[in-house]
């Protein structure tokens, strides 16, 4: 016989216990649904202003219901985030600019990821001060994908830990019919061919319109905008309900420990890698500025630089800071992320580089951003100059926080740079930019500021210079004899004024449309 030892067995881990739902998992599931898809189908996001502010709002309180009866309370950073929201949706109808509402809609579709993974991490701004990576990468991939699989299952209602078979059947029912849409509208493309499938189809598709105001054009048109709807529709609908599912409170077996939400250590790179990684290019910035430095001084002193138009000295300052700043912020993070430190230590030579990457950065900033004044004392403001001024601003209070970080440890840099991204993002999208741009060049020409103003410009602003032009040709009307070149301003004007109004005559608005400063515009040109 053999009597030799039988090796042991391995020990297999314990399988990871698959998430409970309960009915209102399922309800809210069924509704994120649809509710993204018909968010995402309204785009452009701009349009409806009403309805998109409308719809965001939605989204961001019934999120918060939700977490709210999953027996979740929200942390201070998702509070904090969650409020930002809300006040940025009243941009929608303050803010005449179709491009900044574009934008804000972007903002805020990636605000609703980052609160709901903020509900339960009480830490998220100290985490997110040392590892940032980690936390972008769970708030849109990690988190909402990791469980994908597993979270499907809340499609199909329980009860007691036993399925109803009642239930069941129509769970089971209604992911057929969504998974059918596609595969529907393609087959419903091929046949179009035939005419009276076509017309039959067409009459269905108008009595629909009728009922819900769908489109007013031929519905073949829509395949391919139907079928990018419905993968941007379910992709934010598993970034929103995966973190929302992340957040609720779990249960834990008898006898095992909280998580603690542990971030594995990336920082493995010895000190005097990076340090020989770092010092020649600080060394090239040192070479550049006294190479550079009588063309970027004379920024300050107003003079322009021999053989450079206004817009080319401004616009190569804009676009070599966004390239340096960007640079510098990667350096910045990989000195903080994978430098190897020891506990206790001081991290002297981190902060060092840290401040002299920082205090570079800040020269260009400073140097770009009076670029930018020279080039709009000589021609005035546009939404593109005022958007450049934001962002060299933004970059500027954000280099200066990390500059105090640098020095005080404990000053919360995280903090700091969402209270001011808050703060700039308030200031760009809340107030009506454009019509401020416009009031701006029309009041710098009635001062004698600028010597003339570019219409043409103005009406790229569409109906927010509505306000400043008949300002603009009231002026020049009550002047009485004008010379050659103010008589040919205020012809321009005024047919770009009729032109505004025949438009604003043509378009029909509907509730959801409602823009306070685009409402005022068109009073203003039906009263002219």
């Amino acid at each position: 016989m053999n009597y030799a030892p039988r090796p042991l067995p391995i020990p297999r881990p314990e399988p990871k216990p698959r998430p409970e739902y309960v009915a209102r998992d399922t309800v809210f599931a069924y509704l994120c649904i649809p509710v993204c898809y018909l968010f995402v189908k309204s785009a452009p996001l701009s349009s409806p202003a009403l309805g998109t502010a409308m719809a965001l709002c939605f989204i961001a309180a019934f999120s918060l219901f939700y977490l709210l009866l999953s027996g979740t309370r929200p942390s201070l950073s998702a509070r904090m985030v969650w409020l930002l929201m809300l006040t940025l949706c009243a941009g929608f109808v303050t803010n005449a600019s179709e491009v900044l509402r574009t934008l804000l809609s972007l903002v805020l579709l990636a605000f609703l990821p980052i609160f709901a993974h903020t509900c339960c991490k009480k830490d998220f701004f100290r985490e997110f001060s040392k590892t940032p990576l980690n936390r972008i990468a769970d708030a849109f991939v990690t988190v909402p994908f990791a469980a994908l699989p597993e979270n499907i299952i809340v499609f199909i209602p329980t009860r007691k830990g036993k399925k109803s078979r009642a239930l069941a059947t129509i769970g089971w029912c209604l992911v057929g019919l969504v998974g059918a849409i596609i595969p529907t509208v393609i087959v419903v493309a091929l046949l179009s061919y035939d005419a009276q499938f076509t017309s039959l189809l067409d009459k269905i598709w108008e009595t629909l319109d009728n009922i819900f105001s769908f489109s007013n054009e031929n519905l073949f048109e829509h395949v391919g905008d139907i079928i990018l709807s419905c993968a941007l529709g379910v992709g934010l609908c598993a970034v929103l309900f995966g973190n929302l599912v992340a957040a609720r409170p779990r249960k834990k077996p008898e006898g095992t420990q909280e998580d603690t939400d542990h971030i594995p250590s990336l920082q493995v790179l010895p000190k005097p890698l990076l340090a020989a990684f770092v010092t020649p290019i600080l060394l090239i910035y040192v070479l550049f500025f006294v190479s550079q430095w009588n063309y970027y001084v004379s920024a300050f002193t107003h003079t322009l630089p021999e053989g450079l138009t206004y817009a080319q000295y401004a616009r190569e300052g804009f676009f070599q800071l966004c390239i340096v700043s960007v640079f510098n912020a990667v350096l910045l993070i990989i000195l903080q992320t994978f430098m190897r430190r020891t506990p206790g230590e001081r991290g002297v030579l981190r902060r060092t580089y840290a401040g002299i990457i920082s205090l570079f950065t800040l020269i260009l900033i400073a140097t770009a951003l009076s670029k930018m004044i020279l080039y709009m004392d000589a021609y005035g403001m546009t939404r593109s100059r005022v958007l450049a001024t934001w962002m060299i601003l933004l970059l500027a209070v954000s280099f200066i926080l990390s500059l105090i970080h640098v020095f005080c440890r404990k000053f919360p840099l995280a903090i700091g740079i969402f209270i001011t991204c808050a703060l700039f993002l308030l200031v760009l999208f809340l107030p009506n930019i454009d019509g401020m741009i416009a009031d701006y060049n029309v009041d710098a020409y009635l001062s004698g500021d600028l010597s003339s103003v570019d219409v043409e410009a103005l009406c790229d602003l569409d109906l927010a210079a509505v306000p400043a032009l008949s300002r603009l040709e009231e002026h020049l009307l009550a002047r009485g004899k004008l010379d050659e070149k103010s008589a040919l301003l205020l012809e321009q004007t005024s047919a770009q004024l009729d032109r505004l109004a025949e438009w604003s005559a043509n378009s029909a608005d509907g509730i959801f449309d409602f823009n306070l400063p685009l409402s005022r515009a068109k009073r203003m040109l039906a009263e002219r």
